[in-house]
Protein backbone atom coordinates (compact mmCIF):
# COMPACT_ATOMS: atom_id res chain seq x y z
CA UNK A 1 0.00 0.00 0.00
CA UNK A 2 1.39 3.28 -0.94
CA UNK A 3 0.35 6.45 1.08
CA UNK A 4 1.47 9.99 -0.70
CA UNK A 5 3.14 12.88 1.31
CA UNK A 6 2.66 15.99 -0.84
CA UNK A 7 4.61 18.99 0.13
CA UNK A 8 2.21 21.96 1.72
CA UNK A 9 2.35 25.31 0.49
CA UNK A 10 4.79 26.87 2.84
CA UNK A 11 7.24 23.84 1.66
CA UNK A 12 6.27 24.08 -2.05
CA UNK A 13 6.92 27.96 -2.53
CA UNK A 14 10.29 27.55 -0.07
CA UNK A 15 11.21 24.47 -2.83
CA UNK A 16 9.81 26.08 -5.96
CA UNK A 17 9.84 29.92 -5.65
CA UNK A 18 13.64 30.18 -3.77
CA UNK A 19 15.02 27.73 -6.62
CA UNK A 20 14.39 29.97 -9.41
CA UNK A 21 15.24 32.95 -7.78
CA UNK A 22 18.97 31.60 -6.43
CA UNK A 23 19.32 29.97 -9.92
CA UNK A 24 18.85 33.78 -11.35
CA UNK A 25 20.80 35.28 -9.05
CA UNK A 26 23.69 32.93 -9.81
CA UNK A 27 23.37 33.78 -13.98
CA UNK A 28 23.06 37.23 -13.16
CA UNK A 29 26.31 37.61 -11.08
CA UNK A 30 27.95 35.41 -13.59
CA UNK A 31 26.87 37.20 -16.05
CA UNK A 32 27.88 40.79 -14.75
CA UNK A 33 30.83 39.52 -14.14
CA UNK A 34 31.81 38.31 -17.42
CA UNK A 35 30.76 41.60 -18.85
CA UNK A 36 32.89 42.98 -16.04
CA UNK A 37 36.28 41.76 -17.76
CA UNK A 38 34.91 40.71 -21.06
CA UNK A 39 38.42 39.44 -22.39
CA UNK A 40 39.06 37.58 -19.12
CA UNK A 41 38.00 33.46 -18.69
CA UNK A 42 38.56 33.82 -15.35
CA UNK A 43 35.36 33.33 -12.71
CA UNK A 44 35.79 34.88 -9.42
CA UNK A 45 36.08 32.16 -6.42
CA UNK A 46 32.93 33.38 -4.47
CA UNK A 47 30.57 33.06 -7.62
CA UNK A 48 31.77 29.46 -8.17
CA UNK A 49 31.47 28.91 -4.34
CA UNK A 50 27.57 30.40 -4.24
CA UNK A 51 27.26 27.94 -6.92
CA UNK A 52 28.64 25.15 -5.25
CA UNK A 53 27.23 25.73 -2.17
CA UNK A 54 23.15 27.00 -3.45
CA UNK A 55 23.60 23.46 -5.24
CA UNK A 56 24.81 20.98 -2.42
CA UNK A 57 22.20 22.55 -0.55
CA UNK A 58 19.14 21.78 -2.65
CA UNK A 59 20.98 18.30 -4.39
CA UNK A 60 21.18 17.70 -0.76
CA UNK A 61 17.63 18.44 0.31
CA UNK A 62 16.08 16.90 -2.48
CA UNK A 63 18.11 13.69 -2.36
CA UNK A 64 16.65 12.82 2.03
CA UNK A 65 13.69 14.42 1.00
CA UNK A 66 10.60 12.02 1.59
CA UNK A 67 8.28 11.31 -1.32
CA UNK A 68 5.81 8.56 0.09
CA UNK A 69 5.75 5.72 2.68
CA UNK A 70 5.27 2.43 1.54
CA UNK A 71 3.56 -0.67 3.39
CA UNK A 72 4.92 -3.82 1.82
CA UNK A 73 5.83 -7.60 2.97
CA UNK A 74 6.53 -6.98 6.84
CA UNK A 75 8.17 -2.72 6.56
CA UNK A 76 7.15 0.20 6.47
CA UNK A 77 9.18 2.33 3.84
CA UNK A 78 9.85 5.66 3.87
CA UNK A 79 10.83 6.26 0.32
CA UNK A 80 13.15 9.12 -0.68
CA UNK A 81 15.14 9.61 -4.16
CA UNK A 82 18.72 8.19 -1.96
CA UNK A 83 17.14 5.38 -0.66
CA UNK A 84 14.29 4.08 1.11
CA UNK A 85 14.31 3.49 5.23
CA UNK A 86 12.73 0.54 6.55
CA UNK A 87 11.10 0.13 9.70
CA UNK A 88 9.92 -2.94 10.67
CA UNK A 89 6.52 -3.89 11.33
CA UNK A 90 7.58 -5.04 14.39
CA UNK A 91 9.35 -3.06 16.24
CA UNK A 92 6.58 -0.75 15.90
CA UNK A 93 4.85 -0.63 19.36
CA UNK A 94 2.25 2.16 18.66
CA UNK A 95 0.99 4.89 15.64
CA UNK A 96 -1.41 7.35 16.64
CA UNK A 97 -2.55 10.69 14.70
CA UNK A 98 -1.39 13.94 16.59
CA UNK A 99 -3.76 17.00 16.79
CA UNK A 100 -1.92 19.63 15.04
CA UNK A 101 -1.92 22.09 18.41
CA UNK A 102 0.01 19.31 19.88
CA UNK A 103 2.56 19.87 17.64
CA UNK A 104 3.25 23.93 17.97
CA UNK A 105 6.54 25.36 18.70
CA UNK A 106 9.08 22.92 17.20
CA UNK A 107 12.30 23.65 17.69
CA UNK A 108 14.44 22.17 14.57
CA UNK A 109 17.55 20.63 16.04
CA UNK A 110 19.12 19.21 13.29
CA UNK A 111 17.86 19.07 10.08
CA UNK A 112 15.67 20.76 7.38
CA UNK A 113 12.73 23.31 7.41
CA UNK A 114 10.93 23.43 4.15
CA UNK A 115 13.35 22.79 1.73
CA UNK A 116 11.54 19.86 -0.29
CA UNK A 117 10.06 19.17 3.32
CA UNK A 118 11.19 18.85 7.05
CA UNK A 119 12.97 16.13 7.93
CA UNK A 120 15.74 15.89 10.79
CA UNK A 121 15.59 15.86 14.42
CA UNK A 122 12.93 17.93 16.35
CA UNK A 123 12.31 19.00 19.57
CA UNK A 124 8.79 19.83 21.41
CA UNK A 125 7.10 20.34 25.04
CA UNK A 126 4.76 17.96 24.59
CA UNK A 127 6.26 15.46 22.14
CA UNK A 128 9.65 15.93 23.22
CA UNK A 129 12.24 14.44 20.94
CA UNK A 130 10.75 13.19 17.86
CA UNK A 131 12.76 12.15 14.40
CA UNK A 132 10.50 13.88 11.56
CA UNK A 133 10.18 12.56 7.89
CA UNK A 134 7.57 15.10 6.62
CA UNK A 135 6.16 17.15 3.50
CA UNK A 136 3.22 19.48 5.49
CA UNK A 137 2.36 20.75 8.55
CA UNK A 138 -0.70 18.54 8.72
CA UNK A 139 -1.71 15.09 9.58
CA UNK A 140 0.71 14.17 11.90
CA UNK A 141 1.13 10.99 12.85
CA UNK A 142 3.54 9.22 15.33
CA UNK A 143 5.08 6.25 15.04
CA UNK A 144 6.67 4.89 18.41
CA UNK A 145 9.03 2.03 17.87
CA UNK A 146 9.95 -0.50 20.51
CA UNK A 147 13.01 1.80 21.43
CA UNK A 148 10.57 4.63 22.84
CA UNK A 149 12.02 6.47 19.16
CA UNK A 150 9.02 8.98 18.27
CA UNK A 151 9.20 9.20 13.89
CA UNK A 152 6.56 11.96 12.68
CA UNK A 153 5.19 11.12 9.38
CA UNK A 154 2.54 13.39 7.34
CA UNK A 155 0.55 11.18 4.66
CA UNK A 156 -2.07 12.81 2.70
CA UNK A 157 -3.94 10.16 3.77
CA UNK A 158 -4.20 9.11 7.68
CA UNK A 159 -5.65 5.52 6.69
CA UNK A 160 -2.10 5.24 7.24
CA UNK A 161 -2.30 4.32 10.92
CA UNK A 162 -5.25 2.06 10.64
CA UNK A 163 -3.12 -0.16 7.64
CA UNK A 164 0.08 -0.23 10.33
CA UNK A 165 -2.11 -0.98 13.20
CA UNK A 166 -3.82 -4.08 11.07
CA UNK A 167 -0.58 -5.54 10.04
Amino acid sequence: MIFKASLDKISWVITYILLPILVIFCITTLYLALKKNPGSLSIPVSLILSFVVFGSIFLISYLFSPTQYEIKLDSLYITRPIGSIEIPLSSIKDIYPVAQDDMKFNIRTFGNGGLFGYYGYFYNRKQGKMTWYATQKRNYVILLTNTDKKIVLTPDDLSLVEAVKNY
